[in-house]
């Protein structure tokens, strides 16, 4: 299937462009005010039987942590795992080169497989994807996966044997890559490479099947910087996906890919459609926080509002990446950067690994 390419003088989506911080978006915020703050889940991989995971979550401005709970230590956890991101309560994961979903809230449900071949490949060894977008938890009735590698778009459902090829997403001698996705009012989105953003509308009827596709060619502000191949070496951009109160938005965090992996920064743009280009954000909201997965991650980002959190507004909370630090935080006001607390100083004590954000359901009770 060959999908459209669309510029400036198409509309295809209205978002709402006021800024996220605006006042005239509360009632969508009403859902996100009583939703779970996220946790931030530590593994030990290399003691797995001697120490379980452990969920815990910023206080005193992010200075400090709590731990919000334990839950039982799951055969998935382990050296030879590899984490992708989470979604909507679940964790995507890469197992002896098998895309798992997991609970970690829940261990005695059991994981979830996706297909392992592609359709259009005589290779049969595992092909990577670069990105899998979940439209809902895994064991909802209408879960729809989106795969997306250099080759192709990729559709299935939990319990699927194979994918359905969709279309391709490089064409005309242009190689892009999707790394960030999410899904919103009906249709899976994501972030390419170049600052493009690639809608796929699963839920057309086949004889529709050339409008399920379109990629915008969208405009960079001058100064961000979209990938690592124009940075240092040693230095990597890792993208990330949010939709806001009908805005969609993307944020972009810079860090060292070696140790000691310190944040250097992070650039939040806002989509403006009509004009087909990203907008800088320089302030998402004295009352809200943004939270960002961790150097080896990437996927959906967690707008919420402060609320009973003890999160500092205006901040991005972004995960640590190795059994040093649990997070950093980085202030969207001056830009400062500063360290979270040391993962080895928890009251559990151990050498813990930070993976990622993962968003609790209202049946877990946080201490």
């Amino acid at each position: 299937m060959r999908f459209r390419t669309l510029g400036k003088k198409c509309s295809l989506m209205s978002f709402n462009n006021s800024s996220p911080a605006g006042e005239d978006d509360d009632h969508h915020h009403h859902n996100h005010h009583h939703e779970q703050q996220p946790l931030l889940l530590l593994l030990n991989l290399w003691e797995p039987e001697g120490m379980a995971p452990l969920f815990i979550h910023p206080k005193g401005g992010g200075a400090k942590a709590m731990v919000a709970g334990q839950v039982a230590m799951r055969p998935e956890f382990n050296e030879e795992c590899f984490w992708r991101c989470s979604y909507h309560g679940w964790l995507i994961m890469d197992i002896h080169q098998t895309i798992t979903l997991v609970n970690p809230f829940f261990p005695d449900i059991p994981r979830i497989d996706l297909p392992f071949h592609l359709p259009n490949t005589t290779n049969p060894s595992f092909v990577q994807l670069d990105t899998i977008i979940l439209s809902a938890p895994p064991t909802t009735v209408g879960c729809l996966v989106l795969a997306i590698s250099v080759g192709g778009i990729y559709l299935c459902k939990p319990g699927d044997e194979t994918w359905r090829l969709l279309g391709t997403v490089n064409t005309e001698g242009v190689r892009r890559w999707f790394e960030a996705g999410v899904w919103y009012e009906g249709k899976f989105y994501a972030f390419g490479s170049d600052g493009s953003l690639l809608v796929v509308d699963p839920l057309l009827p086949l004889e529709e099947e050339d409008r399920m596709i379109t990629l915008h060619q969208l405009e960079v502000p001058n100064g961000i910087v979209l990938t690592s191949s124009s940075l240092a070496h040693g230095v990597s951009v890792r993208p990330f996906l949010v939709e806001e109160g009908g805005v969609m938005m993307a944020a972009l965090k810079t860090a060292e890919n070696m140790s000691p992996y310190e944040l250097r920064n992070v650039d939040v743009l806002r989509l403006d459609l009509p004009n087909a280009r990203w907008v800088k954000v320089d302030d998402i909201g004295s009352d809200r926080v943004l939270y960002l997965g961790g150097n080896g991650h990437t996927g959906p980002a967690e707008f919420r509002r402060i609320g009973s959190s003890c999160c500092k507004g205006n901040r991005v909370y972004v995960a640590g990446w190795d059994e040093d630090i649990a997070w950093y935080v980085f202030n969207m006001e001056d830009k400062s950067v500063e360290e979270g607390p040391q993962v080895d100083g928890l009251p559990h004590g151990g050498s813990y690994l930070s993976t990622c954000w993962v968003t609790p359901p209202l049946s877990f009770n946080c201490r």
